[in-house]
């Protein structure tokens, strides 16, 4: 019995010997393993690479039963799991760590590596890793040594930052023309060092050149960067000429050779020639006089020219020349002096908004002193005194010049037009002298403001406008679906051209061709056309600083298209249309809210304009029943109890659509056609009617007109914008 015992012991120990060695040990008999497999190696976990070889490291992780016999790396350019299809090498020791390197590989490829390792159940292979060599090519900066680029002649060169991993075999500098690519040259550096120089000759003068520094090594080729100079003219440089002297028939000149150039001095001196206008080539074989000076290289040179014409305009330069070619400097003017002034005019008027400034100064008084200055101007070119001018007395010696003086503010010109002005001055001598013809362009009589109106333009003549304070209100008016009744003012200043919507007028939510008076800081509002076109008696005021309406006693019937004006403590309204066109007049005391009829106007009328200048008043150029115009206007006293007939407007030949009143003048808009507005302007004090500007074709139909801040301002209609109009340009 114990010995079955034993038995059963020693064959379970051995059976559990067994399964451990097929795990396990790989020092178990081969006889006695089973169960075993091929090794199990790792990934790939390191790579050192070269332009020509692959170092590879990594390690078999299980033997799988049997011992390993070989291991190694194979490899190739296609991932093929076989070490019989592929390059391989194995690793002699029996350490279970792989480090082998792959040699005679090609630059720049890629390649396909797996770890291997045999034993006696076959060949076991890790997982395959692509692994790029080196390309073996360097890094080389490309530089110009500018301080030696001539004529014919630079230096350019190579610094080799990366040598690469092969032999340097050569170093040198490719060139070419810039606006020839295709010809292209290079040259060998015999230099060895990594910063490496060459001399390119032959080259063309004045010519863009790009140079590339490049390396060949064992592996190939590489260059640098791309890079541009200029080849020199080779020729010599010469300063501005200074002008020292100036006489009535000689001038002392002096200049300086900068730069002899690329080769020695041939000749060298100063060419002038008389002329009012600059020389745009000079060229001393070109009736050009000259002086020249033998070859003394660089530096000064002097000269008086001599022989010159009293007061005539020369110009002058100086010259050197050498095999290359001959150097100019920019001619320099200079007027010889005489009997009669000198005088210079300043090209750079100051053009205001509303005037110009224009300047001249005195610079010689010739044989005897100034009495008078002054700027001419026209548009013809080279005014004289006997054109507009701003003349001035005065009394000029020696020590007075230079003498500047400028005229002020020129006003009466005319808008987008050219102005030619020369500034004169006379001596005794009596002879003007006038200094050089300059143009201004006078501003356009058209601006255009650039903040847009957002509430929708109105179409013409359906809204109430009127001025309170600098700031223009816009009231009501048919926007097209329907009318409106929202209040707007417009400073362009204060406001910095923003439009603020303020309280809505409160007789309804349409509201159109009402009629807006303004009496210190209110407006009141009289009748309009409400909905379904009813005229309405609707009279409200509105107080600009609480910004409130506040109803009122109603006075006169429904009516619409009113003017009115303001005249002491009564705001007035004049005609009116309701059927039929009106004639009344009534007025409203604004201290006693009581309404009176004033005597009735000559003609029935709706529309037109209705303004106080200074305490007179003038109304008319409205339209009757059957919508025609009428031509006249009437004045009427403070009183109000007679129109006299003022001025016959037969210059206008349609409708007046607005007006506004601006330096005591009256400006009107004229509805010539459909597709013509003009302005024109009535003078009370003289009592004559003239034609200004058209308005542009994008202002046609117009919902308003203000006198603001010295301006007269129009808009909206075919526009959301304002139209600033400058009387002052529109001559």
């Amino acid at each position: 019995m114990k010995q079955l015992i034993y038995k059963i012991f020693v064959t379970v120990c051995l059976l559990t010997a067994l399964l451990f060695s097929c795990i396990e040990d790989t020092v178990v008999p081969v006889e006695h393993v089973t169960n075993a497999n091929v090794p199990v190696l790792s990934d790939i976990h390191s790579v050192v690479t070269t332009a020509s070889s692959i170092k590879i490291e990594g390690n078999v992780t299980e033997h799988k039963g049997y011992p390993v016999t070989e291991r190694g790396i194979c490899w190739g350019t296609t991932q093929t799991l076989s070490i019989e299809n592929n390059p391989h090498k194995a690793q002699t020791d029996n350490n279970d760590a792989i480090s082998l390197t792959a040699d005679d590989l090609k630059s720049a490829t890629l390649y396909y590596f797996c770890l291997y390792a045999k034993n006696n159940a076959g060949t076991g292979y890790s997982n395959w890793d692509s692994i790029r060599t080196n390309s073996g090519l360097g890094a080389v900066e490309t530089f110009i040594v500018k301080d030696n680029t001539r004529a014919t002649k630079a230096m350019a060169g190579g610094r080799i930052t990366n040598r690469g991993e092969g032999a340097i075999q050569e170093r040198g500098i490719i060139y070419y023309l810039k606006d020839d690519m295709t010809k292209r040259d290079s040259i060998l550096s015999t230099m060895a060092q990594d910063s490496f120089t060459c001399v390119l000759s032959n080259l063309t003068p004045s010519k863009v050149y790009v140079v590339q520094a490049y390396v060949k090594n064992t592996f190939g080729l590489f260059k640098g960067d791309t890079l541009h100079f200029e080849t020199g003219s080779g020729l010599p440089v010469v300063s501005d000429v200074s002008i020292e002297t100036i006489k009535s028939n000689y001038a002392e000149v002096k200049a300086e050779v900068l730069s002899v150039g690329d080769t020695s001095l041939i000749k060298r001196g100063f060419c002038w020639k008389r002329t009012s206008t600059p020389i745009p080539s000079p060229n001393i074989n070109d009736d050009m006089l000259t002086v020249t000076f033998s070859n003394e290289g660089d530096g000064t040179m002097t000269a008086r020219l001599q022989s010159l014409i009293p007061n005539q305009d020369y110009y002058v330069c100086a010259f050197a020349e050498n095999e290359y070619g001959i150097t100019y400097s920019t001619p320099q003017h200079f007027r010889t002096s005489s009997n009669i002034p000198t005088v210079t005019t300043l090209g750079s008027p100051l053009i205001q908004e509303m005037s110009v400034i224009l300047s001249g100064i005195v610079t010689d008084i010739g044989e005897s002193n100034v009495h008078t200055v002054g700027i001419c101007y026209s548009t013809s070119s080279n005014p004289t005194t006997l054109s507009p001018k701003v003349e001035f007395s005065v009394t000029l010696f020696d020590h007075d010049v230079p003498y500047p003086f400028s005229t002020g503010e020129i006003t009466g010109l005319k808008g987008e037009t050219i102005y030619h002005y020369r500034a004169y001055a006379i001596n005794g001598n009596g002879t003007p002298a006038y200094g050089t013809d300059y143009t201004f362009q006078t501003p356009p009589i058209f601006t255009l403001e650039a903040e847009s109106f957002t509430d929708g333009r109105r179409i013409e003549g359906s809204p109430a406008y009127f001025v309170i304070n600098e700031r223009g209100y816009l009231l009501g008016g048919d926007i097209g679906p329907n009318y409106v009744n929202r209040l707007w003012c417009y400073n362009p200043i204060l406001d910095n051209r923003k439009w603020g919507d303020l309280n809505a007028y409160p007789a309804g939510n349409m509201e159109l061709m009402a009629t807006a008076v303004f009496s210190d800081s209110r407006v009141y509002v009289l009748g309009g056309l409400g909905s379904g076109l009813v005229e309405k008696d609707d009279f409200y005021m509105y107080d600009v600083v609480s910004n409130w309406w506040v109803s009122k006693t109603t006075g006169p019937p429904p009516a619409y298209s009113r003017t009115g004006f303001s005249l002491y403590s009564e705001v007035v309204y004049v005609g009116g249309i309701k059927d039929t066109a009106k004639n009344e007049v009534w007025a409203y005391n604004v201290n006693t809210d009581i309404w009176t009829q004033k005597a009735d106007f000559p003609v029935s009328q709706y529309g037109g304009i209705a303004f106080n200048i200074q305490n007179n008043i003038y109304a008319g150029l409205g339209r009757n029943t059957a919508n025609v115009g009428n031509k006249q206007l009437w004045k009427s006293n403070g009183a109000l109890t007679a129109w006299i007939p003022e001025s016959s407007g037969s210059i206008l030949t349609g409708n007046i659509i607005a007006g506004t009143v601006y330096d005591n003048k009256i400006y009107v808009i004229d509805k010539i056609s459909n597709t013509k507005y003009t302005i024109f302007e009535y003078d009370p004090a003289t009592g004559n009617w003239k034609q200004k500007a058209d308005l542009p074709n994008y202002y046609w139909e117009i919902s308003f007109m203000y006198t603001l801040h010295n301006r007269i301002y129009i808009g909206f209609a075919n526009s959301d914008k304002v139209v600033i109009y400058h009387p002052l340009w529109d001559i």
